[in-house]
């Protein structure tokens, strides 16, 4: 009986091991998550400038060393970037193409919110300005959060949404399949300048009217009876 027990008790101290070492393991993890300082971006735009190495989007350099590239980058490509904010860098981890449709400096910014002033709120290490309109769900500071933005400048955004990652509304910019509809007058696109073809009317002889057929009858029947005198 005494051995029985020994092993039950010794069954029970493995499984409450196991299970401390797990719930240890899940508390580094999100502490490492929580202070990472690591945002992820997914943003549209156009092409500005591009080297096997880096493009530039939106104003912003983007390092492409270590992207799953799926899109022509070439100077006015329209793409989607999803990227890593690291001290200040910005590393992109995928590039899709973008039909039409595409919303241009459009962006997702998703990270922990670290501190929330009047008119600011700070996802990791990123400050992103918010406007008094802005829609800001029900989420405090050390919550995950994912922003919905408009790029202003290199490196500054402004809030349209803040809310939790799960936010349907974050939906069509996190999948790269969905094509959001514009939010302003699309670029107009005007024909080449060219000089016009030109149509001339076709070219013909003008129609003689009945009385200067006469006329010139009369001409030739007078000279004729010129030359009669002539011979007389």
């Amino acid at each position: 009986m005494h051995k029985l027990r020994d092993a039950r008790a010794f069954l029970i101290l493995i499984g409450a091991f196991f299970t401390l070492m797990a719930a240890v393991s899940y508390l580094s993890a999100h502490t490492a998550a929580q202070t990472s300082g690591e945002t992820r971006l997914d943003f549209f735009g156009v092409v500005q400038s591009a080297n096997p190495n880096s493009i530039s989007i939106n104003g912003e350099l983007i390092d492409t060393t270590r992207a799953l590239i799926n899109a022509r980058l070439e100077r006015g490509a329209t793409i989607k970037v999803r990227a890593e904010l690291r001290g200040g860098i910005l590393t992109a981890t995928r590039i899709d193409p973008v039909g039409a449709g595409f919303i241009p400096g459009i962006t997702l910014l998703s990270g922990v919110m670290r501190g929330r002033g009047e008119q600011t709120i700070r996802v990791d290490e990123q400050v992103i300005n918010v406007r008094t309109s802005a829609q800001i769900d029900n989420v405090r500071v050390g919550d995950p959060v994912s922003v919905l933005a408009v790029a202003n400048a290199p490196g500054e955004w402004t809030a349209l949404i803040v809310g939790a990652p799960n936010n349907p509304a974050f939906a069509p910019v996190r999948d790269s399949d969905v094509i959001l509809p514009p939010v302003s007058t699309p670029e107009v696109i005007l024909p080449p300048i060219g000089t016009p073809e030109v149509v001339l009317p076709p070219v013909s002889t003008p129609e003689v009217a009945d009385d200067d057929d006469d006329h010139r009858g009369s001409d030739d029947n007078n000279r004729g009876s010129g030359d009669d005198d002539d011979d007389d």
